[in-house]
């Protein structure tokens, strides 16, 4: 009679359960990614046309700005950890970014930073420890509140100057330099002030370092549109997560979302893709659109800007989706 009366209360429980994660779903955390973040003139222009703060904002950090030098001068440029800006976009509230890229942008097949073999064998471990002691500094500054790291992203593609197939590197390389640059962030104490974020094209066993050196499984989640091929957001983040889930159970991050204007409903692009993503994908804690006019970044890239001068406007459906309490969510 146990037997009986207990298998209904399974049942029972198994279907609660199942319907727990979309009922009991933490909020996704949304922000922008914009080449000029660097300018907060630019983050007050994004508020005042959405309405709200972001919870997220892209800043960029290059290796190579410090030219020959083994650690980054303050006069040096972009090379050093942007405590000012960083600071201040935590006093707000708001998480940064960091595109860190190891990369001289006035040369960019310097094999000096773009090598990953050099990381892993040390040569800019005095740089990489100055800039994590500075991260670990604005995090402290404003109570113990994380940093995301985005290192040397999409290294499994060959568009960037630290592409694996560049500049001798390696999968192997790339790993070991995942690991090295975590264990200079241990000396630093400056490991649980960054949160780090791996991210690819797409989810990569091969490519992944390791559960033990990310924090977030990251992907980029573009539309062509006419380009290519309309593809909805929800079609390529349930590629994202099938793969992500094949080897970690780390959060997923969508480092770079964005759509073309042409092709489709940009509008509804962004309005139904968040809502699935939020509806369907408990695993993704964050989502950054990318808004930006590509083809000055990349050739043969559509405007993938919110607000596209003289063309329609995606804006009113990113406002709305900004405003929804479903995407008010924090990464700390």
């Amino acid at each position: 009679m146990r037997r009986l009366t207990f298998i209904p209360l399974l049942v029972m429980l198994a279907v609660l359960c199942t319907a727990l994660p979309s009922a009991a779903r933490a909020p996704i955390a949304i922000g922008i990614s914009d080449p000029r973040g660097g300018n907060l003139a630019v983050l007050d222009q994004h508020i005042k046309q959405v309405g709200v703060k972001p919870a997220l904002w892209t800043l960029w950090s290059n290796w190579g700005s410090r030219g020959g030098s083994g650690v980054c001068k303050a006069t040096a440029g972009s090379c050093s950890f942007p405590s000012a800006t960083a600071n201040e976009l935590l006093r707000r509230g708001i998480t940064p970014v960091i595109w860190w890229q190891p990369v001289d942008p006035a040369r960019p097949a310097n094999r000096n930073y773009n090598s990953f073999k050099r990381i892993a064998q040390g040569k800019h471990d005095a740089y990489i420890f100055a800039w994590a002691k500075a991260l670990r500094q604005v995090s402290r500054n404003n109570g113990n509140r994380s940093v995301v790291v985005r290192f040397a992203h999409e290294a499994s593609g060959n568009w960037f100057p630290w592409s694996i197939g560049k500049a001798g590197n390696t999968v192997n390389n790339y790993k070991a330099a995942w690991r090295r640059i975590d264990r200079i962030f241990r000396q630093a104490g400056a490991r649980n002030s960054a949160k780090f974020l791996w991210s690819n094209l797409m989810p990569s066993r091969l490519h992944y370092p390791g559960d033990r050196y990310v924090d977030f499984i990251g992907a980029t989640v573009m539309n062509y549109g006419q380009a290519r091929q309309w593809r909805s957001m929800n079609k390529v983040v349930t590629k994202v997560v099938s793969r992500a889930r094949k080897f970690s159970k780390k959060p997923i991050f969508l480092a770079e979302v964005g759509s073309s204007h042409k092709g489709g409903n940009k509008a509804g692009w962004i309005r139904t893709g968040y809502l699935q993503v939020y509806k369907r994908f408990p695993q993704v804690r964050a989502i950054m659109y990318l808004d930006s006019n590509a083809p000055a970044l990349r050739v043969k890239h559509p405007d993938w800007r919110l607000a596209k001068a003289g063309g329609p406007s995606a804006v009113a459906a990113y406002r709305a989706i900004a405003k929804s309490p479903k995407f008010r969510g924090r990464i700390r």
